[in-house]
């Protein structure tokens, strides 16, 4: 498979790929992390296409990565892999609601390789840090599946792969971000930070769970569809209508499952400042 390659190494970022001799190697390392008979079913669905190696000295957060491909039959198709979302952790690590953990979906600790392969990001920080028996979550952290895009059932024949977007704990973020990932974050993270304040200061003066629903109903319609894909790349989605409503079915699931304490809690933590501030290079 003829791939073209676009790596962020000039931040620590490398992409070591088939060509280089040492791929083989790094990529069965990779494979035998995977504990889980679920990720090892994962890992066997793809090709393994890049093994990326945090050379940073930092913690990645969060990474986006893009691969556009063309497979037997002719068909051309984009797979995006972003993660993790505010909604799935991040928001509270910036916040400093919550530790840079190891355990922590998507983060990749400094030293740490993950596998990309045809179907998705394989790999967890075990490679540097030794897992926690205890954990119920342990073989199960770090890997993803491709979001974004459609799986025709041919192989890929050739494509190419970018790393587009990452997040380092001192929040410098890096890539060419072809997808609007920083505008996206920073308008969840002001969105989040917005209607949180709105919902602590409506239960101040005794709003009750059905005032909080009130609130974000509006919020959590589905907002419009996005743009067709210019010629020039594609286009990411609005991103204050989409904050609003990621953000609002979170609270909405939250007033259902949540007591009182825990859900103030939760809008305690989304209407915190950033203690981490995101930059651009």
């Amino acid at each position: 498979m003829s791939i073209t390659y676009s790596d962020l190494a000039e931040f620590g970022l490398p992409l070591v790929t088939p060509e280089n001799p040492d791929f083989a190697r790094l990529a069965d390392e990779v494979r035998n992390q995977l504990s889980s008979p679920m990720q090892q079913f994962m890992e066997g669905d793809g090709n393994a296409i890049a093994v990326l190696v945090n050379q940073s000295g930092k913690t990645v957060l969060s990474l986006a990565v893009v691969f556009r491909f063309e497979d037997a039959e002719g068909h051309r198709s984009t797979n995006h892999f972003s993660g993790p979302f505010p909604g799935g952790g991040l928001h509270d690590v910036l916040t400093g609601a919550a530790p840079v953990s190891p355990r922590t979906s998507g983060h990749i600790f400094p030293g740490s390789r993950r596998l990309i392969t045809t179907q998705g990001v394989r790999g967890d920080n075990t490679d540097v840090i030794p897992p926690d028996a205890n954990d119920p979550r342990r073989g199960m952290v770090g890997s993803f599946g491709w979001v974004g895009g459609r799986w025709r059932g041919a192989e890929p024949v050739s494509g190419d792969l970018l790393l587009d977007f990452a997040i380092f704990e001192d929040g410098l973020c890096v890539g060419p971000d072809q997808y609007g990932g920083f505008d996206a974050l920073m308008a969840e993270v002001s969105e989040r930070r917005r209607i949180a304040t709105e919902i602590l200061e409506a239960l101040q003066k005794g709003a009750s769970r059905g005032d909080i629903f009130e609130i974000v109903r509006p919020l959590a319609k589905v907002p419009p569809p996005p743009p067709p894909p210019a010629r020039t790349g594609p286009q990411a989605q609005p991103p204050h209508p989409h904050a609003q409503h990621q953000f609002a079915q979170a609270v909405i699931h939250q007033l259902i499952q949540l007591d009182d304490l825990a859900l103030r809690s939760v809008f305690e933590n989304a209407a915190r400042p950033l203690a981490i501030q995101l930059r651009r290079p």
